[in-house]
């Protein structure tokens, strides 16, 4: 773990992780990966370290702040998929983030969300603020996010029924699987791209 070389440090940290689950011992290992190019690994690592991996929260917001993926919808962050992984106790710490000025950075909050389930279920007041933001990408997986993290259905049809006229299919196809789920009665078709 303390080796110098940044995957020498990363490889010893996840295979002492599945020999011997000392998290006060790994997590610190790893966040001091964080700072390097191997970077999204630690996030990677950090992330199937769940919960137990909490108290690196804080360095994986740092990290998700300075995150930048071409199509977050597509290819999420790093910091994010480790943030939704560990769950509840990013909670916190990641939902200011919703009000950042960058739109990247709201969006990968938004895809943290995402990825905690219905455990981010207490997230969903300050999601619910993002159905109005300016920018359409974000405002779409808000309303994505909110199906996801058990928010009530009928307080999300309209943000899902704008994501079908999204760019991308992606994103107009995740909402109509969403909108044919929750609202059946409707018809909810995908327009090709």
């Amino acid at each position: 773990l303390s080796d110098g070389s940044p995957v020498v440090e990363l490889e010893a940290a996840k295979a002492l992780w599945k020999l011997q689950p000392d998290r006060d011992v790994i997590v610190p290992a790893l966040i001091r990966i964080l700072s390097t190019k191997e970077r999204w690994q630690a996030a990677y690592a950090l992330g199937e370290m769940g919960p137990a991996a909490a108290a690196s929260v804080t360095a994986l917001v740092n990290a998700l702040e300075a995150e930048e993926v071409p199509r977050p919808f597509r290819t999420p962050p790093s910091a994010a998929l480790a943030l939704g992984k560990i769950g509840q106790p990013a909670i916190e710490e990641l939902a200011p983030l919703l009000e950042h000025e960058k739109a990247r950075v709201r969006l990968s909050a938004l895809l943290a969300f995402g990825f905690m389930g219905k455990n981010g279920h207490d997230a969903v007041p300050h999601v619910m603020k993002l159905l109005g933001d300016k920018e359409a990408e974000v405002r779409h997986i808000a309303a994505l996010t909110l199906s996801s993290i058990g928010a009530e259905p009928n307080r999300i049809v309209a943000g899902l029924k704008d994501c079908l006229g999204d760019e991308d299919i992606y994103v107009r196809s995740a909402a109509a699987a969403v909108l044919r789920d929750i609202a059946p009665e409707g018809d909810w078709a995908v327009q090709p791209e």
